[in-house]
């Protein structure tokens, strides 16, 4: 069995290639982990040369179920730089999809798999986390660990190469309004520093396949800023705004 620091040691060096990401992989990775989820699979992945403009997806996919990224769209369109980013993505994202319009992609993409967002009176609801697939990754973590989980410091390298990663990430092409969304997939979703240890947990038990397929799809290329390349999972249902950004 491998140790520790041999794990650490492996997501490191993960997260520091610039090998091309495994797409057919990750897009296996994802229909079994939505599987597992109880959500019905992806019909649509949507990859992203960097994680700038996988960022700027999850901001307008989300825009029709969240108050303040309605407000923060809003606002950025009055500027030319960010409505040509807006521009940008949705035809990127209609294209890759087949949709005709931003309209119908909306319709076709549904609502957020992630918990719920702040949304006005009226607008659709979004599924409780519990029903999420990071719902579903907290609740295996509990029971994974009998006790209190193990906190994450400086003393691991693995941490540390996150924390400077995730710096460098969120102020490239000088500020945007989704910088925040780039920083906050390295802390907020599941970190490859929490996978590594998770999987040293773990060991060779087969009773938590969240984690399991979850680590499988970090693992190809879906942490913002891995390997370049950034991928979205859009099922019918749900915006599909998983790991990634």
């Amino acid at each position: 069995m491998r140790t520790a620091t041999e794990i650490r040691a492996e997501w490191l060096a993960s997260l520091l290639s610039t090998e091309p990401a495994n797409r057919p992989r990750t897009e296996s990775a994802l229909r079994d982990l939505y599987a597992l989820a109880d959500l019905a699979p992806p019909e649509h992945f949507f990859w992203f040369d960097s994680p700038f403009w996988a960022a700027w997806a999850v901001g307008l996919l989300s825009e029709p179920y969240d108050f303040i990224w309605q407000r923060i769209i809003a606002d950025v369109s009055r500027r030319k730089r960010e409505r040509e980013h807006i521009d940008r993505v949705r035809a990127s994202l209609c294209e890759s999809a087949g949709q005709p319009d931003w309209k119908t992609l909306l319709a076709t993409a549904g609502g957020p798999v992630y918990g719920s967002r702040m949304r006005l009176a009226g607008a659709p609801a979004t599924p409780a986390p519990v029903d999420s697939i990071h719902g579903k990754v907290a609740l295996a973590r509990f029971q994974l660990y009998d006790e209190t989980m193990p906190r994450l410091d400086d003393s691991s390298d693995l941490y540390r190469a996150e924390h400077h990663f995730r710096g460098v990430m969120s102020g490239q092409s000088d500020w945007s309004i989704v910088n925040p969304l780039i920083s906050a997939s390295f802390y907020r979703l599941y970190s490859f520093s929490i996978m590594s240890q998770d999987e040293a947990a773990t060991g060779d038990r087969h009773d938590r396949e969240v984690l399991s397929e979850s680590r499988g799809e970090e693992a190809t290329g879906l942490d913002c800023g891995r390997r370049g390349e950034n991928c979205q999972a859009n099922p019918r249902r749900s915006a599909g705004q998983e790991n990634g950004v």
